[in-house]
């Protein structure tokens, strides 16, 4: 098993998967290898994130249901409530538990 992945190099991986960069590149940058960085972005659903997703409009109900940006993976979700800042299935992450334990 590799090296744990710092917060710091998640942002990176962030950042240069959504200004298109490629695994290769991005391994290179990070020093890691080309299939640890491809792993890490699919495990993260970091690849939807990539390209913009068009607005959502939020549907009708309760008043604490509300669209958000998961500050994890940056997709709109519908949150339950005020509170909720974290999409559902990110939670289930190993990454998202990591941090979340430390």
């Amino acid at each position: 098993m590799g090296d744990r992945w710092t917060e710091q190099e998640l942002r990176t991986l962030v950042t240069l998967v959504r200004t298109g960069h490629r695994p290769e590149q991005i391994a290179e940058a990070l020093g890691r290898s080309t299939s640890a960085v491809a792993s890490r972005i699919s495990r993260t659903n970091i690849h939807r994130v990539a390209v913009k997703e068009p607005d959502v409009e939020t549907p009708p109900g309760p008043a604490k249901r509300k669209m958000r940006k998961c500050r994890w993976c940056l997709r709109q979700f519908e949150s339950s409530w005020a509170g909720e800042w974290t999409h559902p299935s990110c939670k289930e992450t190993s990454g998202y538990q990591q941090m979340a334990s430390a």
